[in-house]
């Protein structure tokens, strides 16, 4: 079990786990209370008799490297579900997991966990409970980034957030809606990152053809496939020194994933057709409006290119969960571009009663 903070995790701070940050903006209504440590006893199951706490907006809990809250059995799915404190109560979600979330032997795929309730996940079961901790006074002064505004709590946490992230080169997954201003956060981290002064490259996943995504992404060399009759320099090459930001990550074709994976882990790519790797220094933020963690729970996203995109120990500074835009921030919305040497690519961020069935692996 990891990511505890009486010895059974490392305790990193929110930029020390890491060089991958994960931001959520999906818009300052969500709810969700302040950070609260929220303590977990694990009474059966593989990690039976353990006990610790884990502090976040969102408690994330599986077998996943990335989980807030990482348990051993393996009938327990990467990401199984996520704890979040609203209201001064603990609200409990399913991930989309395969043997499903119980509380208090009721299947559930959202609901409240009662302060002496039983929560359930495969073979492990584990009792939880809140206490509120008390966060030092925010500093953060600042109510826009970039074109990015918001006056509240939330949204305020969320620019101190992206302000700290831009300062580092770590690579940033922005989760959110479409129109909660992904591509806008995107280009401020930018701005307000030492790589400013070099290109701002923007390719949609979702917006090329799947045939056309890895020259697209990776450039090709002539005669690499028909059509191709000459050289031609990809994205990431194109946004040497600067930033890449790949948006609609979530509908990147899988047999594209270990090339991303690839060029993310040994900062060097290969174009279509070519016999050599290229060395790359590029930043890269990624954004979609997917729930990835469900995607690596039925294998439609790599869990290993998830870890390198939202390494554990960040928890989002607003949840993703139940989907408002808020008027809160209302310069998210979609403006004329400035020129930033962008790439032209032209289309171019109920409760369920019944028994527990027959658990299963993962």
């Amino acid at each position: 079990m990891a990511n505890g903070t009486d010895g059974h995790g490392d305790g990193r701070g929110p930029l020390d786990g890491g060089n991958s940050t994960t931001v959520s903006l999906a818009g300052p209504d969500h709810g969700i209370d302040d950070l609260t440590c929220v303590h977990f006893e694990v009474a059966t199951g593989p990690n039976a008799g353990a006990s610790f706490d884990a502090t976040a907006d969102r408690i994330v809990i599986g077998t996943h490297e990335s989980a807030t809250v990482r348990l051993d059995d393996r009938t327990v799915s990467r990401f199984h579900c996520e704890v979040t404190h609203v209201g001064g109560q603990l609200l409990v979600r399913d991930l989309g997991s395969r043997n499903g979330t119980y509380i208090d032997g009721v299947a559930i795929r959202e609901a409240f966990c009662p302060p002496t309730g039983a929560l359930v996940l495969g073979e492990t079961r584990l009792a939880l409970r809140s206490n509120p901790r008390q966060e030092p006074a925010s500093t953060v002064t600042r109510d826009r980034f970039g074109l990015l505004t918001g006056r509240s709590a939330a949204m305020r946490r969320v620019i101190g957030q992206l302000e700290r992230v831009a300062a580092t080169d770590a690579t940033v997954l922005l989760l959110g809606e479409t129109g909660t201003g992904k591509e806008l956060a995107a280009e401020a981290i930018h701005r307000e990152s030492p790589r400013a002064k070099a290109p701002f490259i923007i390719v949609d996943c979702g917006a090329i053809p799947s045939e056309l995504l890895e020259s697209e992404l990776f450039g090709h060399e002539r005669g690499a496939f028909t059509g191709a009759v000459r050289s031609r320099e990809g994205a990431f090459s194109a946004a040497a020194g600067g930033t890449i930001f790949l948006d609609e990550i979530g509908e990147l074709p899988r047999d594209l994933q270990p090339k991303l994976l690839r060029a993310l882990s040994r900062h060097a790519v290969k174009p279509v057709g070519g016999e050599a790797y290229v060395n790359t220094n590029v930043r890269v933020i990624a954004a979609t409006n997917r729930d990835l963690r469900q995607e690596v729970n039925v294998d439609r996203f790599r869990g290993d290119l998830y870890y390198r995109l939202a390494v554990a120990g960040l928890p989002p500074e607003c949840s993703n969960m139940p989907h408002r835009r808020s008027p809160a921030h209302p310069q998210t919305t979609r403006q004329k571009r400035k020129p930033c040497n962008k790439r032209a690519l032209q289309a171019s961020i109920p409760m369920d009663p019944g028994a527990t069935p027959p658990v299963t692996g993962r």
